[in-house]
C-alpha cells in the first residue's frame, strides 16, 4: 500500500463536512483488514462479519459508516492472534494500538493515530464466547 496524499481522501469524503475523519478512519480499516490478510488469520478460521463487512463488501461507500471490526474466530488461539495482529503496528501513516484490554485480553479500544489528524478513538471490542460450541468472536 502506498502513501496517502490529500488528493485521494479528498476523492475519498468528496468534500463532506466532517467526512475527512471518517475517511481517514475508513482507509485505517482497510488498513487494518490487509494487516489481517498477510497474517493468514482469514485462512485459520477468522470471519469479517457485521455491518462494516457488509458496506465493504457490498454496499462500498453508499452503506452507513461504522466504525467498529466485528469477527468471529474459531477458537481462542486466533481470537487472540487477530488483536496482536493490530497492536502496536504502524501502517502507511496509521499506528494501531489497543487501550484498556480486557483481563482476559479478548476486548479492547483501538487506537488509531495518523500525522494527518487528531488521535481517532474506536471501540472495536472482541466478543465474549458466543453460545455455538467452539465459535468465538475477535
Amino acid at each position: 500500500m502506498s502513501r496517502i496524499t490529500e488528493g485521494y481522501l479528498a476523492q475519498h469524503y468528496q468534500g463532506l463536512k466532517g467526512g475527512r475523519d471518517a475517511a481517514l478512519l475508513d482507509i485505517a480499516q482497510d488498513h487494518a483488514l490487509h494487516a489481517l490478510h498477510n497474517s493468514e488469520l482469514f485462512d485459520r478460521g477468522l470471519v469479517f462479519k457485521g455491518g462494516t463487512a457488509l458496506r465493504k463488501f457490498r454496499a462500498g461507500n453508499a452503506g452507513r459508516f461504522s466504525t467498529d471490526l466485528d469477527f468471529t474466530a474459531p477458537d481462542d488461539e486466533v481470537a487472540l492472534a487477530a488483536l496482536q495482529a493490530l497492536d502496536c503496528v504502524e501502517i502507511d501513516g496509521f499506528t494501531f494500538a489497543f487501550d484498556n484490554l480486557g483481563d482476559d485480553g479478548r476486548r479492547g479500544d483501538l487506537r488509531v493515530d495518523t500525522l494527518r489528524s487528531t488521535p481517532t478513538r474506536r471501540q472495536d471490542r472482541a466478543r465474549s464466547p458466543r453460545a455455538e460450541p467452539g465459535a468465538r468472536d475477535a
